[in-house]
């Protein structure tokens, strides 16, 4: 039973590494591996549990995922009996354990790396969009509250990439590995902790990871527990015995996929530091020139503010607080702008902007009659939030 338990562990892990989505550059086709493969079988089950799928494809904590994991452990366990079966394969598992072992924390290593550059190059904890600057706290939610605060200040980001960017340095080799695996336990472990206490959709994959770390590092945990109650002498794990020619490749190969893949994404999407990368043509805050303002699309409340995000949406905050986003294209040639609601329908706005007063007027086309609406851009980055303050006593406060 031991032998079969621990092939199901390894199995569920491997088959996790194989198949949970990634977002790679250099892999794209990987993120569709599980919907090629397990597409049929999320289907039945779902219509066998009474499950509507409305996100179709497996991605991060949709119910397709969590079907994905209830088959994974499924196939895990079945292979893991056959496994067990086969002579071969129990005379040489211990050498497989180690291979396995090597690759999980090599997986390990580009999570990391991953998570920990996308923080010092502040692309994960972006800096806040001007329409939540301007919405009220307690409408915002738990997640989107917590990625703003921290999108907020860089050098927590800076220290927190870094520590993870250690913990995955200290993986690469073996003489390092186990401090990087306790250094990484820290790490998923408080990223854990946040998405489920912030309600963050990463829970699937941030506990796979957390788990995965604690199986790895539990030996080291169980070794030092020994030498502390004096049971053994300290007898390090000897690691797989490959030469150094391969052992050098391998780092290698590593090394430059995960710089590739990490620091690309960075280059081809913000840059190095995404607070200072060029945002879109208007992005920004606008509050109404008019003090009560106007009704103004499918809405009948007036409207006070209206944003321009830099995802491609226009967003137009109420009187009453309620937001109202619709999907932008903006042509700043012909000073046309195509907003599109949730239901597919598209409307055509002309609008003009004059940057000597940084007035955006906005008016919509149509042949029965038009409504107007003129704002004034608001320097939201010299809100509080986004100053850089530092006090060492309260007196300055």
């Amino acid at each position: 039973m031991k032998s079969i338990a621990k092939n199901f562990v390894q199995l569920f892990f491997l088959l996790g590494i194989i198949f949970i989505p990634l977002q790679l550059y250099l892999l794209p086709g990987q993120s569709q591996w599980a919907n090629w493969v397990f597409d049929g079988i999320i289907t039945f089950l779902a219509a066998a549990f009474g499950m509507k799928l409305s996100v179709l494809t497996v991605s991060s904590d949709s119910t397709s995922l969590y079907l994905l994991m209830l088959i994974l452990v499924f196939v895990a366990f079945a292979f893991s009996i056959l496994l067990h079966c086969w002579s071969w394969w129990r005379k040489h598992q211990s050498q497989i354990t180690a291979h396995l072992n090597t690759l999980f924390s090599f997986y390990l290593v580009f999570r990391l790396f991953s998570y920990g550059l996308d923080k010092v190059f502040k692309s994960q904890f972006y800096l806040p969009e001007p329409n939540l600057l301007y919405t009220p706290l307690g409408q915002l939610s738990k997640d989107i509250l917590y990625w703003s605060t921290i999108g907020s200040s860089y050098s927590y980001n800076l220290v927190v990439g870094s520590f993870e960017c250690l913990a995955g340095l200290l993986l690469l080799f073996r003489k390092t590995r186990n401090l990087g695996l306790v250094l990484a336990l820290l790490a998923f472990g408080q990223i854990v902790l946040i998405n489920f206490s912030f309600d963050i959709s990463v829970k699937v994959l941030s506990t796979f990871l957390f788990t995965l770390t604690l199986y790895l590092v539990t030996p080291f945990f169980i070794r030092i527990s020994r030498l502390l109650k004096n049971r053994i002498q300290e007898n390090p794990d000897p690691g797989i015995q490959t030469g150094k020619t391969v052992r050098v490749a391998l780092l290698t190969f590593l090394i430059g996929f995960v710089g590739i893949e990490v620091i690309y994404r960075q280059y081809n999407s913000q840059g190095f530091n995404d607070d200072y990368s060029r945002r879109p043509y208007l992005h920004g805050a606008y509050v109404l020139q008019s003090p009560a303002g106007l009704p103004f699309l499918l809405n009948t409340n007036p409207v006070k503010r209206f944003f321009v995000h830099r995802s491609g949406y226009m967003i137009f905050q109420h009187t009453d607080a309620q937001l109202q986003d619709l999907g932008l294209r903006v042509d700043s040639i012909g000073n046309k702008l195509w907003l599109t609601d949730y239901d597919g329908k598209t409307i055509p706005i002309s609008f003009s902007y004059n940057p000597q007063d940084s007035v955006l007027t906005l008016q919509t086309i149509s042949a029965d009659s038009s409504k107007t609406i003129i704002g004034k851009a608001q320097n939201w980055k010299k809100l509080p939030l986004l100053k850089n303050d530092f006090h060492w006593t309260v007196d300055g406060i």
